[in-house]
């Protein structure tokens, strides 16, 4: 574990002197040079899009200055590239989003899209200020574009009304269409994300992107407001960070290959989630996830087809967590989800050194579906108690097959060779 250490700090220090020499040669544009007020009233959002397209078009390596000791409000943006050189997105400054509800279907708040070597760094507090939305759903209830505000229907709709509140809400931050390689410089550092409508964080079509050192947090009943999520996506680190919400932790989605999670402190939430693959009977393929050092976390899948295969979840501590450990490819999201025939089809996942506390009595719980099942499953020193004193902690297996070596508590005779 050690040379691990060293290895990965060698590899932080060269990324820092990498970036620190580019940035060194750059322009700087601070947003207020272009006619940002930050006073947390005015629309800034005109003045940060020119700023954006100066540091985007200049010749050189440059830097987009967003100063502390302001906030500023933005609607909608979308930040475009492709761009000529390195830019570094400095954002010392807080941003708000109007707390108010918003018509049409914005998926995101602030975007960035087909940018390669991107770093957006900072203590910046960036707030999506989602309670409006949050309210909609919790209290089925239903947006209006028109006026723009949240009314009630009848109980007999609220089948539909989730969905629409749903399908309004918006991600805070994303992160589209980067490709840093050879040299990964995507980064996201030192953010504070808070109170998004949904998902604060997501990195999408992307490769080679580093998130690291983020605080984000939302109110525990606060609904879909996942810290980051990844899909379709090669080569993300996740690490270093703190993140409480509603919803996942981390949630990891089809198309991830080579994703990392390491040294993150989740709750509350959901964990960190393999999940939500092959809905709507879609191909699902996920392979080689590494979460190790973390506290908390689940895997989830139902339905479609595909695979999730290679995952490794290593030295995960656990504290009073509600379903520790979870394959369940029966999952559906919203409680009304027809039997499926096909599954995306779960191999080679291992559980290494895992301890802590279990809140619900099954801590082991591996659902796997009747037609595919699950394989290559182990469990090496995997060691879960009750939270409470003189409860206990067991284990379900549904068609899933493995091995278990060294401590297994509870020990897992489900589990078929």
């Amino acid at each position: 574990m050690v040379k691990q250490g060293r290895v990965n700090s060698l590899v932080i220090l060269v990324l820092a002197c990498f970036v620190a020499g580019r940035v060194a040669a750059s322009s700087s544009y601070s947003v207020t040079d272009f006619g940002a007020k930050g006073d947390g009233v005015t629309d800034d959002t005109k003045a940060f899009l020119d700023t954006w397209n100066a540091t985007c078009q200049s010749s050189v390596s440059s830097v987009l200055f967003i100063p502390a000791g302001k906030t500023f409000l933005l609607n909608p943006i979308v930040f475009h590239g492709p761009c000529k050189f390195y830019i570094r997105v400095q954002v010392d400054g807080d941003i708000i989003r109007p707390g108010k509800l918003w018509g049409g279907n914005f998926a995101h708040w602030l975007l960035f899209s087909h940018i390669d070597q991107l770093s957006i760094v900072g203590s910046g507090k960036i707030d999506g200020q989602g309670a409006a939305w949050w309210s909609c759903k919790t209290n089925h209830v239903s947006f209006s574009s028109s006026p723009l505000s949240c009314f009630c229907l009848r109980q007999s709709h609220v089948s539909a009304v989730s969905s629409s509140c749903f399908l309004h809400a918006f991600t805070s931050f994303g992160f589209f269409r980067s490709n840093a390689q050879p040299v990964p410089t995507a980064q996201v550092a030192g953010l504070r994300l808070i109170s998004s409508p949904q998902m604060h964080l997501v990195v999408g079509f992307s490769s080679a992107v580093r998130i690291t050192g983020l605080t984000i947090t939302a109110p525990g009943d606060s609904l879909n407001t996942d810290g980051v999520h990844i899909e379709q996506s090669r080569d993300v680190v996740v690490s270093d960070s703190t993140i409480g919400t509603g919803d996942d932790c981390i949630s990891i989605g089809t198309g991830s290959i080579l994703v990392n999670v390491s040294r993150v402190t989740c709750g509350p939430g959901h964990g960190i989630s393999i999940g939500s693959l092959g809905m709507a009977n879609s191909l699902a393929q996920v392979s080689d996830i590494q979460v190790d050092h973390c506290n908390v976390f689940s895997t989830m899948n139902g339905g479609g087809y595909g695979y999730a295969k290679n995952i490794i979840f290593e030295s995960i501590n656990l504290t009073a967590v509600m379903n520790p450990i979870i394959i369940d490819q029966h999952y559906c999201a919203n409680n009304v989800c027809a039997e499926q025939r096909s599954a995306v089809q779960v191999s080679d996942v291992r559980f290494i050194d895992v301890r802590g506390t279990s809140s619900s009595q099954v801590a082991i719980n591996l659902n796997c579906s009747q037609n595919v099942a699950c394989t290559g499953i182990t469990f090496h020193n995997v060691e879960i108690q009750p939270a409470q004193r003189g409860g206990q902690a067991s284990s379900y297996c549904f068609n899933a097959h493995g091995t278990v070596t060294g401590i297994a508590i509870p020990a897992v005779p489900c589990l078929m060779p």
